[in-house]
């Protein structure tokens, strides 16, 4: 909660929000379950709401006070966005190439008469699927698609089945803690220049695989005979 102060991330705190929400209705039962299991809950929320506001009112640096609505860079966002789009459109197909965004974005924001931006060298839409897709494509699109149908197929599957006990409680933990990444893949670029990033994603993607849908591979200790 401090660091989404500091930083003043409104993607980071929509995500946190997100996050609370989605886990009151897992533990909704456990949470009316009794009085002091919901003090217990309250009381963790209302420290989360304080610790913000003390942040906010005396842990900025040089006293200032968090500014989340970032004016001049949302402005800035939806040209880049709207320019993105202008060049998706005039290669929907086959994209524009790889590597080949920086280079092709002010183009296409002149021939589509969208307003210059100030930088004239953004390397990143600040949205992952617009950005495959202006490079790559639709077979690009296709595949990033397809990989995000994978990234939720446990938690599709769960509901589907209509078994969301606790035993399967672990088809939540792939859209509940994957989403603050998931949303800032969609405004930022952290898959563009992070390596950490991308780790973690991996790893909340094989936290949220069930253990009863993997398969263990064993190798044979036998000696194969030569020819």
């Amino acid at each position: 909660t401090a660091c989404l102060v500091l930083t003043e991330s409104r993607v980071g705190g929509l995500g946190m929000i997100i996050m609370l929400i989605l886990a009151m209705v897992a533990e909704k039962d456990k949470g009316l379950k009794s009085r002091s299991a919901f003090l217990r809950r309250l009381v963790f929320f209302a420290s989360l709401v304080l610790c913000a506001y003390l942040v906010g009112s005396y842990g900025m640096p040089g006293g200032q006070h968090p500014d989340f609505k970032h004016e001049n860079s949302s402005k800035q966002r939806a040209r880049v966005l709207l320019g993105t789009w202008a060049l998706i459109k005039q290669h929907p197909l086959k994209g524009s190439g790889y590597g080949s965004f920086e280079s092709s974005l002010m183009p296409a924001m002149e021939a589509a008469n969208i307003e210059s931006i100030e930088s004239d060298t953004f390397t990143h839409p600040h949205n992952e699927i617009l950005y495959v897709w202006s490079e790559g494509g639709g077979m690009a699109l296709c595949g990033f698609l397809l990989l995000a149908g994978l990234w939720l197929w446990p938690f599709i599957h769960a509901i589907r089945s209509g078994n969301m006990e606790r035993n399967e409680m672990a088809a939540w933990y792939l859209p509940l803690l994957g989403l603050p990444i998931v949303l800032h893949m969609m405004t930022e670029y952290p898959l563009y220049t992070s390596v950490p990033h991308l780790m973690v994603l991996l790893i909340l993607y094989r936290v949220g695989i069930p253990d009863n849908t993997i398969y263990v591979a064993k190798i044979s200790d036998k000696r194969v005979p030569k020819y």
